[in-house]
């Protein structure tokens, strides 16, 4: 194996910033088709371009270490269509063949853009919240890096056993990658940062995500088309991966996203805002998913974050984007907007079971079979009020006092419900478990509440 060692050209635990003695390692290893490696120590460096078939090596107790000063993050000349120009410590564009490995970190140290002791929520009259629920918030900012690892157009693509930390924003995003292995690799957040997706594919084909470990304050795993809503993202297996988030477990679309072919498989999520979301509308869609093997337990966060503890949230609801409109991506609808899902073999507990919620029934063919679903009371229940929350939708449905839904269906055709069985474990003041159907055509619902 050709290796380059950082030392050899000149980083140093004692510096600083180390990006332009790294970068020139990578350039040599670019040379020769070799592999970088980060010996063990801690180096500190600012932003750093990967090249086609580079390998990044962290060793054992190794530590590449995101610089502390946006400075050291400059322009890269890519774009991110929500947060702007890429500024973050790792980047790439057309580069195949790239493998990141190893088991030592990647520490982004962003914590220190972060004020942890101020919500970041404008607009909230903060008296209704305990000194608890205060700090569940998303922490106030000002600037901060955008992408803390960006690469677009990077085929046979491998991420592997590295361990990465502290990001400050969105944390791995893959743009237009096909042939992605992204295997056993951890990401720990603090979960009040906001936007802060631990990895989102977005026209991604071709991609397995297996044996991860995320915990983020934003989705842990989110597939959309944010980066480019052209390209169709399809034939993705998500499996054996434990999620935490104050948002998402796992994202699938928004907005006009194109989503198809998505396998996920023997996962917990754990302590969520939500669950699965799918959500598509106008020319964005989200088709063919088969979720087998799913374990949820809800949480949902006070503050502005999506989601109420929904164990799967299906949205469909038309969204005036001004941002979106008179594009070539916004043009036209596709009908239905999420179609054939497959969900099977569940267990899960939260305060609100699973949501449906369509516009003229552009939600069809879904099924949802061998479930085991557990009516539980959140701590946040005094917040969340007697509604559920549709965000990013500006909607709210009522729910009736005192009731939870483990099922809600409202603009949807062809659901069936089939081997379910439905547990109430309600304290006070919650005390009853309802379902309930609003324009929906062919429901079929077989279930028992226990």
């Amino acid at each position: 194996m050709n290796t380059v060692n950082i030392a050899d050209y000149g980083a140093s635990t004692e510096a600083k910033n180390n990006a332009s003695s790294i970068q020139k390692a990578i350039d040599a290893a670019a040379k020769i088709g070799g592999t970088v490696v980060v010996p063990a120590g801690v180096f500190q460096s600012g932003s750093l371009e990967l090249k086609p078939h580079v390998g990044l090596h962290l060793a054992e107790n190794a530590v590449l270490k995101g610089s502390p000063d946006l400075a050291d993050y400059p322009d890269t000349g890519l774009v991110h269509n929500e947060m702007g120009p890429v500024r973050g410590l790792l980047h790439a564009k057309d580069a195949a063949g790239i493998t990141i490995d190893g088991t030592g970190v990647i520490d982004y140290n962003g914590m220190g853009f972060f004020d942890f002791s101020r919500p970041n929520n404008q607009g909230f009259d903060y008296s209704h919240y305990s000194a608890e629920q205060l700090k569940q918030f998303a922490a106030h900012h000002d600037d901060r890096p955008t992408s803390m690892t960006f690469l677009q157009g990077c085929d046979d693509l491998v991420i592997r056993d590295v361990t990465l930390t502290n990001a400050s924003n969105w944390d791995v995003v893959l743009t237009d990658c096909d042939n992605v292995k992204v295997v056993n690799i951890t990401i720990k957040s603090t979960q009040r940062v906001p936007n802060d997706d631990g990895i989102h594919l977005c026209g991604c084909r071709q991609v397995q995500i297996t044996g991860c470990n995320i915990t983020t304050g934003d989705d842990c795993i989110a597939i959309t088309g944010i980066t480019d809503w052209v390209r169709e993202e399809r034939d993705i297996v998500i499996a054996n991966c434990i999620l935490s988030s104050s948002s998402s477990g796992i994202r699938l679309g928004g907005w006009r996203s194109k989503i198809k072919r998505v396998t996920i498989s023997n996962c917990l999520i754990r302590d969520a805002g939500r669950g699965v979301v799918m959500s598509a509308c106008h020319s964005g869609y989200v088709k063919d998913v088969t979720v087998d093997g799913l374990t949820f337990v809800g949480r949902p966060r006070a503050g502005a974050w999506w989601g109420g503890g929904e164990a799967f949230y299906l949205e469909a609801i038309p969204s005036d984007n001004e941002a979106m409109k008179d594009k070539p991506w916004d043009r036209g609808d596709r009908f239905p907007n999420i179609a054939n899902i497959q969900l099977s073999h569940l267990n899960l507990r939260s305060n609100i079971g699973i949501i449906i919620v369509g516009a003229k029934q552009n939600i069809t063919d879904v099924m949802i079979q061998d479930a085991e679903i557990t009516m539980i009371t959140s701590q946040n229940r005094g917040v969340l009020g007697d509604e559920i929350d549709l965000s990013p939708v500006p909607r709210k449905l009522t729910v009736p006092k005192g009731t939870c839904y483990w099922l809600y269906v409202e603009e949807a055709a062809n659901v069936k419900v089939t081997g379910v069985r439905v547990h109430n474990e309600l304290t006070t003041p919650l005390k009853q478990i309802d379902e309930r159907q609003v324009n929906a055509r062919n429901l079929q619902l077989e279930y028992t509440i226990v």
